[in-house]
């Protein structure tokens, strides 16, 4: 409300504009427009499937609410999270971004088939990355060619062998933690959980020492103690009794090892350093495990071989392919490396006549309810077509001539005199165009459900504030997360 005052009661000459910039500076701004992209980038906490375990994801989203937040131009953030990590020299962040194309499901259930699943991981790469920055619909062409668009089966598995070097399995590993069971994956700067590591190993490495020196002793004593006749030790096992009762040259290996195994376990000093040495190395693994990480794309050594499945089959390959993009689409630059810092260059290529058109096309859609083209995800013969041809047009030039500011744009459509225009429909004018698909009169729609959440926080007081850190666990009904995580005792839902 006193934002509101404020602008009401300022009768300068720029006082829309002002509000504007200082939302476009708010931290909110970041928030806001991630919020859409997670939505494209499938962004989840969890796995999927049935085996629904948790994920650490949080530092790629918060990379992304940064990314918008600083205005990291669109080429850049493109690049960035389809192959930052094949950048030269990349940065830790730039590594975090590629979570991008980790953000898919991953199937953790016990008897599936890992080379079916790589397959889907692989494919959903394709039909995210074709949806996101192409506006195709390309997952009608895994399968077979593309009944509408000039999209063939070949082009499909041609794209999809840029992301089919990433050294995954296929099936996360349940037996492991949940933060260990699908690498690839980055550990995060944890300083206070580093330095409690660090303190545990060098006890660890003092125990282990100790430990050492005993055994040493008792072994260096063995025939003293042999020769005492054991005084004060329970009766030791029959196959132990027969290698003592043997004079000591003349036991075979498998009784010496027996006589010195029990030798050192009879030691009460011994089996203490023992226990101590496995429960350091237990809470060292336990301390490791609270190191929150973040999937992450890497290449292998040696690419896979990538074939035309046919009918989409994983167990049927059919014509081998490379990396390649769409045959219909411009030529893939002969000075870019044949990986995903390649293609990621094609998309974002000046030339490239889709990207920004399609990119223009989701920030409208953010600020006037829908979008110039009303399917944003189909750019293709079945998708409408623009109501505003050569604005959409427009705006892609400018987007791109800015040095694909993000900012920019956004300050470009929101201080439009269509944007500003009154949301209050004459009967006439709704009339000739009731769903406003000609922008006389200014947008009107429904706010999200994350907005009516943030609203009713607000206005409670409740909205907690700070940027970033792992996602909010919410109220669940008792013992419903236990049910999908197929009842792991080592997953338990804790409201927060």
């Amino acid at each position: 409300p006193d934002e509101v005052a404020s602008f009401e009661t300022d009768l300068r000459p720029g006082a829309f504009e002002r509000v504007v910039d200082r939302l476009l500076a708010s931290p909110r701004f970041g928030e806001r427009m991630a919020q859409d992209w997670l939505d494209a980038a499938r962004y989840a906490d969890s796995n999927g499937y049935q085996v629904d375990r948790d994920r650490d994801m949080w530092a790629w989203r918060d990379w992304v609410i940064g990314a918008f937040n600083r205005n990291l131009p669109f080429d850049q953030f493109t690049v960035e999270q389809l192959a930052g990590d094949l950048l030269p020299n990349p940065t830790f962040d730039q590594r975090v971004a590629t979570g991008f194309h980790r953000n898919h499901m991953i199937n953790e259930e016990g008897g599936i088939i890992a080379e079916e699943f790589l397959a889907e991981y692989c494919a959903d790469r394709v039909e995210t990355t074709a949806t996101v920055w192409l506006g195709l619909t390309f997952n009608c062409a895994r399968c077979h060619d593309h009944k509408h668009d000039p999209v063939t089966q070949r082009d499909f598995y041609s794209l999809l062998a840029f992301f089919h070097n990433v050294p995954e399995q296929g099936v996360g590993n349940y037996g492991a933690h949940y933060r260990r069971s699908s690498p690839p994956f980055l550990k995060l700067p944890s300083p206070e959980i580093e330095a409690q590591l660090d303190r545990l190993q060098a006890d660890l490495v003092a125990r282990t020492n100790q430990l050492a020196v005993a055994e040493s002793r008792l072994l260096a004593e063995l025939d003293a103690w042999e020769r005492t006749g054991r005084a004060g030790l329970p009766e030791p096992p029959a196959e132990v009794l027969a290698a003592l009762n043997k004079p000591s040259a003349t036991r075979d290996a498998a009784e010496t090892q027996r006589v010195r195994e029990y030798r050192l376990k009879s030691d009460a000093n011994r089996e203490t350093l023992v226990r101590e040495v496995a429960d350091l190395r237990k809470r060292i693994q336990d301390t490791e495990h609270s190191i929150p990480v973040t999937l992450v794309m890497a290449e292998m050594d040696s690419p896979r071989p990538t074939h035309v499945l046919k009918r989409g089959a994983y167990d049927r390959p059919g014509d081998p392919v490379t990396a390649a993009t769409p045959a219909f689409l411009p030529p893939f630059p002969s000075g870019l490396s044949r990986n995903r810092l390649g293609l990621a260059r094609w998309l974002v290529d000046p030339a490239h006549p889709l990207t920004a058109r399609v990119t223009v096309n989701r920030f409208w859609q953010a600020f006037f309810g829908e979008g110039l083209v009303r399917t944003p995800g189909d750019f293709g013969t079945l998708g409408e077509t623009p109501t505003h041809p050569e604005l959409l047009d427009w705006l892609a030039r400018e987007f791109m001539e800015s040095g694909w500011d993000v900012k920019r744009l956004v300050r470009l459509m929101v201080t439009s005199a269509t944007y500003r225009q009154d949301s209050r429909c004459p009967p006439a004018l709704m009339a000739v165009d009731p769903e406003n698909r000609w922008l006389a009169r200014g947008p009107r729609f429904r706010l999200s459900a994350e907005a009516i959440r943030d609203q009713a926080l607000a206005v409670s007081g409740l909205l907690v504030s700070p940027l970033g850190g792992p996602s909010v666990r919410p109220y669940h009904p008792p013992g419903l997360y236990e049910q999908v995580v197929a009842g792991s005792s080592a997953d338990t839902y804790v409201p927060d």
